[in-house]
């Protein structure tokens, strides 16, 4: 009888461990099937490299990403348990204090327009890094303008 019962022990703590791993990675948990399914946030939230635009120089968000921020908050009220960490990303144009603060202060603005859209403020964390984590060249017009990003993660509210 202890045997079975470490046995049930040993497959519940694989379970919560599965959970854990699933929801940290933002993903949802089926209780039914007893697997990590895709959040379809996460697929929404690549949009953000393309549907999400500043002006130049600037935290202003372009009118033309409002569609895709609506769209987010729609979506964020369907995941309660989840938080948004927006990461703001900058070229290597101008000082890098002057980057540091211009990537928070987008970061920001996603941030705040989302709270005006009714998203908890708990629910979103705002991150700047500056110039400091490049994905492409900074030698090119092309690879600045792809460091110049905003990222959005999600984990599982603590």
């Amino acid at each position: 009888i202890l045997y079975i019962r470490k046995i049930k022990l040993d497959k519940l703590a694989e379970l919560e461990k599965a959970k854990k791993l699933c929801a940290d990675g933002g993903d949802i948990w089926n209780d039914k099937t007893k697997k990590c399914e895709e959040n379809p946030l996460k697929k929404l939230l690549a949009k953000s490299l393309t549907d999400l635009n500043f002006k130049s120089a600037s935290k202003e968000i372009l009118a033309s990403s409002f569609p895709f921020l609506d769209e987010l908050a729609k979506n964020l009220v369907d995941y309660p348990t989840l938080t948004l960490t927006i990461t703001g990303h900058t070229d290597s144009d101008g000082t890098d204090e002057y980057n540091q603060k211009l990537s928070e202060d987008r970061a920001n603005s996603v941030k705040n327009y989302l709270i005006k859209k009714l998203i908890a403020e708990n629910r979103l964390v705002a991150v700047g890094k500056g110039e400091s984590e490049p994905i492409s060249t900074l030698q090119t017009n092309e690879g600045k303008e792809k460091n110049r990003r905003v990222v959005m993660t999600l984990t599982q509210t603590k």
